[in-house]
């Protein structure tokens, strides 16, 4: 382990950078279990799977947005929002999906690996 050492008016710029490498390296994690999870169409093959956009970081870097919003059907896809008439109020899924999959699985993934992603980074020093 990396010993450092730093003052106590120090600490909470430490913090903070710690936080904001903690919220960029789960941002990579996220966008590619999205990814992972994202259907992959018949017709298009692929369209919205790799529409995933990068991070976008605010609030000093302490905040992430990991969206898809090229795709005209991506809320319904995902969140099951603003559906096409068709499904009559219905969420669909060929790939086995439910509404809300990217917080419900890729989510809960990302989720899992933060406590060991923040053990590396408080290692490195």
């Amino acid at each position: 382990m990396a010993k450092v050492t730093i003052t106590l008016p120090e600490l909470s710029g430490y913090c903070e950078a710690k936080v904001q490498t903690l919220v960029k390296e789960v941002a990579v994690v996220l966008r590619n279990k999205l990814i992972e999870y994202s259907p992959t169409g018949e017709v298009n093959g692929g369209t919205f799977k790799s529409n995933w956009q990068p991070p976008v970081f605010s609030d000093n870097g302490l905040t992430v947005r990991v969206i898809n919003n090229t795709q005209n059907y991506g809320e319904a896809i995902t969140f099951g929002e603003n559906m096409p008439p068709s499904w009559k109020g219905k969420f669909r899924s060929r790939f086995g999906l439910m509404a809300g999959w990217p917080e419900k699985l890729a989510g809960k993934d990302t989720r899992d690996q933060i406590p060991g992603m923040w053990s590396s980074i408080v290692r490195r020093g």
